[in-house]
């Protein structure tokens, strides 16, 4: 193998590298495990804190191909402080949740899914 072709290699290997990272970084799951803590009673986004002891009801709404990895992450964080939760997704794009009613839905254009999930909030 020559020299040209090492380094032709490695730009690729590195730009792959690049890629894989710059797919993680912006993963919504991992985002909010990023930016979301609990510590006690209290609820960490960004800067700001939720005393949850002072609620008597959490509720999670969503929509979007995005939300289905988002509301996992919220559902592994709070759990069973969760009163109820709805969210919309793209067909196909879901993940596996306890207290968040997951529907799937025509996007971008709205469907007959999208409009019934309305009556299921």
């Amino acid at each position: 193998m020559n020299r040209k072709t090492k380094n032709v290699k490695q730009m690729r290997n590195d730009a792959t590298e690049i890629f894989h990272a710059g797919l993680k970084a912006v993963n919504p799951g991992i985002a909010v495990k990023r930016y979301c803590r609990l510590d006690g009673d209290h609820l960490f986004i960004g800067d700001e804190s939720y005393n949850l002891s002072r609620f008597n009801h959490l509720f999670v709404i969503g929509a979007g191909k995005a939300s289905a990895p988002m509301a996992k992450s919220i559902e592994d964080l709070v759990g069973e402080r969760i009163t109820k939760g709805i969210i919309n997704v793209k067909y196909g794009h879901t993940a596996k949740l306890a207290r968040i009613n997951l529907v799937e839905a025509g996007h971008p254009i709205p469907d007959k899914n999208g409009e019934e999930a309305h009556g299921q909030s």
